[in-house]
């Protein structure tokens, strides 16, 4: 590993543990990640440091590979959400809170069993 990539992944760990810090500091406040993002500065928005803690540093979100069935759930959850609702976009945030209740995992990359290659019409 290079000089450089090491800087870069020791800079990214620093503003990760800044922004766990923060977020426990301000757990509390409705728009903590906006004060989060004047707090640590460095030219990130209140949206980045929200998806970098939701997708990445949450503690309660489950980073394992995706079993098989749980990939099969969220393929069919897809279908019958596709087939019972006349809107194109899906709802992942209903998803996620399905797939906590059923497999007690927390996950932010749900529809990412969709999105790269797993065909809902044809598992």
């Amino acid at each position: 590993m290079g000089k450089l990539k090491r800087r870069r992944t020791k800079k990214i760990e620093e503003i990760d543990n800044e922004i766990k810090n923060a977020v426990n500091e301000y757990k509390n406040e409705p728009n903590r990640y906006v004060m989060i993002s004047k707090k640590i500065g460095k030219g990130f928005t209140s949206k980045q440091i929200r998806q970098r803690w939701l997708s990445h540093l949450d503690p309660s979100i489950c980073h394992e590979e995706f079993n098989e069935d749980e990939k099969n759930y969220i393929i069919e959850w897809v279908k019958d959400y596709k087939n019972n609702n006349s809107s194109d976009k899906i709802c992942w945030t209903k998803l996620i809170s399905e797939m906590n209740s059923k497999f007690g995992k927390l996950r932010s990359e749900n529809k990412n069993i969709v999105l790269l290659g797993l065909s809902v019409d044809n598992p």
